[in-house]
């Protein structure tokens, strides 16, 4: 359970972003918003959840899991190169994870194709959020190009209004 002094803080930065939240037993919840974004011709849509199971819900462990969709609609052939993050957690601040393609892998996506993954972030709070971007070559000009990850919320389910 978040200190009276904690959700004042989270309060206080949701109200800067300007999110829409509502009072709830000590804490704010933020709406979901837009789970979708197309830039450069590649869409990128990001599903999230908590894992109860794998959280500890009274302690500070919050596991999420979120699915993302990568669809490549352009006429050429691409591959993922890397991968950058920023995470928010709403008590711990910010922290930026980068490396080379996703779980392990830098797929080829021909025109037309999708590829889809599952990962997970863990938080110290149960309120946070993702964003980032993708570096893509494509494959025919070795031109490469960052495809933006669009912001997604990590709230329980049960947060929702």
């Amino acid at each position: 359970m978040c200190s009276m002094r904690q959700s004042y803080k989270l309060t206080k930065y949701l109200q800067q972003k300007h999110y829409s939240s509502v009072q709830f037993r000590q804490f704010a919840y933020i709406q979901m918003t837009n789970l979708s974004d197309i830039s450069k011709q590649i869409r990128v849509q990001v599903k999230a959840r908590l894992e109860e199971e794998q959280s500890d819900l009274q302690g500070a462990n919050f596991i999420y899991a979120y699915r993302i969709k990568i669809e490549n609609l352009s006429n050429h052939a691409v591959q993922l190169l890397r991968r950058h993050w920023t995470i928010l957690d709403s008590l711990a601040g910010k922290r930026t994870v980068e490396g080379a393609g996703v779980i392990g892998k830098q797929p080829i996506l021909e025109s037309g194709a999708a590829y889809a993954y599952e990962s997970w972030c863990p938080l110290i709070s149960e309120i946070g959020e993702m964003s980032g971007y993708y570096t893509f070559i494509d494959l025919e000009t070795r031109e490469q190009f960052d495809v933006e990850i669009p912001l997604f919320h990590l709230q329980p389910e049960y947060s929702l209004n």
